[in-house]
């Protein structure tokens, strides 16, 4: 990838490489007063 590319020309060279996210989970949170939008966590609540 150059330095001055941007991520639609990128996408259009296949210049990205695909990549798993991991998450962390922490026991000091109580997740179930978390509320879930659309699959996500809602930041408001975080």
């Amino acid at each position: 990838m150059q330095n001055n590319s941007t991520l639609p020309y990128e996408i259009e060279k296949e210049g990205l490489v695909p990549f798993k996210y991991y998450s962390i989970y922490d026991e000091t949170v109580d997740y179930n007063h978390i509320a879930m939008k659309s699959g996500r966590f809602d930041e408001k609540d975080c």
